[in-house]
């Protein structure tokens, strides 16, 4: 019962301090610093707490539900150094988002003009089925779910490309399961073009997505194998970083 009770404790310490090294664990919980290496050692290994740059540790996101502000505003924290590498890599503009309702709603937007990178978190809304983001969320949707938010949601006409017949959706829906990958052809805002990859929690559920933004004078076929590969070793890093364990191929399009 005494390792049950440390454990306990550690869980708790990490509730109300964010984030803590193991001395100072040490010095809140008054346990030996080799024991709460020890039993933080195999909490990380089973997701319930995550090793920070530094040192530090923090509560594994099993425990957060992404629809508080606050558990938004750590999803962010954990994501955007991620983000932040892809789009210097890339040199192109780079989002995640996450699902709420019927829609896809942006929390990280690091923009790219003229080779000035602006970052920013406003919340705001785009629409799932013609986003690369959004339709990568639609795709991992339980059959139930999925057919109930498509007959909530409108297929609206944003351009000449988006897709607004729901067998043609549902198609390319199935292609995104199986690869792992959207692509938005301009069917969003004519002259960009987005290629998302899902981003999975500890348990393995997709609860986000990550995609770069691109014009399409950029996008040789070359280059798009290359983002693609970029895309998917990002949120290959961050589903990691959330404690995700199963093999994630980072290859380009099957």
């Amino acid at each position: 019962m005494a390792t049950v009770d440390r454990v306990a404790d550690i869980l708790i310490t990490l509730l109300t301090t964010e984030r803590v090294s193991i001395a100072e664990l040490s010095n809140l919980t008054g346990y030996p610093s080799s024991s709460l290496y020890r039993i933080i050692s195999r909490l990380v290994l089973r997701g319930l707490v995550i090793r920070r740059p530094g040192g530090v540790y923090s509560l594994g996101t099993i425990f957060l539900r992404y629809n508080e502000p606050e558990d938004i505003n750590k999803f962010r924290e954990l994501a955007k150094p991620f983000v932040d590498e892809l789009s210097k890599e890339t040199g192109e503009s780079v989002n995640v988002v996450i699902y709420q309702g019927t829609k896809a709603i942006n929390i990280i937007l690091i923009h790219v003009i003229h080779k000035t990178r602006m970052i920013t978190y406003n919340l705001t809304e785009l629409p799932l089925h013609c986003t690369a983001n959004g339709k990568i969320l639609l795709a991992n949707l339980d059959p139930g779910q999925l057919n109930s938010v498509m007959e909530a949601t409108k297929l609206y006409n944003f351009t000449k490309n988006t897709i607004t017949k729901r067998d043609k959706l549902m198609e390319d829906l199935s292609k995104i399961k199986n690869t792992g990958i959207a692509i938005d052809h301009e069917e969003y805002e004519l002259g960009i073009i987005s290629i998302g990859s899902p981003i999975r929690s500890f348990q393995g559920n997709v609860i986000a997505s990550s995609a770069i933004l691109c014009p399409p004078q950029r996008l040789t076929d070359a280059r798009k194998k290359k983002l693609v590969t970029m895309v998917k070793k990002c949120t290959a890093d961050i589903s990691r970083a959330l404690g995700y364990k199963n093999n994630i191929h980072v290859n380009s399009m099957r």
